[in-house]
């Protein structure tokens, strides 16, 4: 283990968190996860394992079909472009949002 993953996670130790209430998927597994404990597992692993973005989006359109719907929050539409290389069906269902503007940056 890292140095900077056990200084991580002796802080964690510390911090409460709770099981989330919406779907966390984690880009070291590419899956959802569903407690804290687990959580904390990850963001510890997360800081030296690669990141597993494909696998990620590929399990989030598995579990909640075709409808599934992504909105990126930020200036840029970086992550809706890789969305819609991984996914091509999600062409046009991804939306860009600037919170720095007042309108969305739309759908690309």
């Amino acid at each position: 283990m890292s140095r900077a993953s056990i200084a991580l996670r002796r802080v964690l130790v510390g911090v409460p968190i709770s099981d989330p209430k919406i779907p966390v998927y984690s880009n070291v597994t590419g899956f959802r996860h569903t407690t804290s404990q687990q959580l904390t597992e990850l963001f510890c692993n997360q800081l030296q394992m690669s990141v597993r973005w494909q696998s990620l989006i590929e399990n989030m359109v598995s579990e909640h079909g075709p409808g599934l719907q992504f909105q990126e929050v930020g200036p840029s539409r970086q992550i809706s472009a890789m969305i819609q290389q991984i996914d091509r069906a999600h062409r046009g269902r991804t939306a860009a949002t600037d919170p720095g503007s007042r309108a969305p940056a739309g759908n690309k």
